[in-house]
Order: C-alpha cells, then structure tokens, then sequence
C-alpha cells in the first residue's frame, strides 16, 4: 500500500477501492455518505459501468458542495 509510505497522508487520502453502485459498502465499511467526499477520482472505469447516468447521479450525491470529480 503506497500510503503506507507516507503517513502523513493517512488523515488526509482515503483510498476506497469500491463500486459506486453499492452504496450499502460505501456507507457500511468506509462511512461514505451524501456530501461527505470532496474529490472523486476514477481510473478506468468508463467502459465498466453500465448505466453512467445512475453512476454520476450517484458521485455528486455522494460530492460536497463545489468538490470535483476526476473522471
């Protein structure tokens, strides 16, 4: 785990390895809930995801007010 390797970061980055569609894990294991994230950031997740609209309805639900996803 490369976050292990600087510490300081570790109040700052969460890595959540997760599908967005379950938002039960989201909610259970990382207390992810509605606008409690301030950056998203998904890496080669386009052609994985079957329903993008309910995936992006789901991420800015899930975003703070003003934060950014990274797509």
């Amino acid at each position: 785990d490369k976050l292990a390797e600087f510490p300081s970061l570790s109040d700052i980055y969460m890595p959540v390895h997760a599908a967005l569609e379950n938002e039960t894990v989201l909610e259970q294991q990382h207390r992810i809930v509605s606008n409690s994230v301030d950056t998203i950031l998904c890496i080669q997740v386009r052609y994985s995801v079957t329903d993008l609209e309910t995936v992006a309805k789901i991420v800015y639900r899930l975003l703070q007010p003003g934060r950014k996803l990274i797509f």
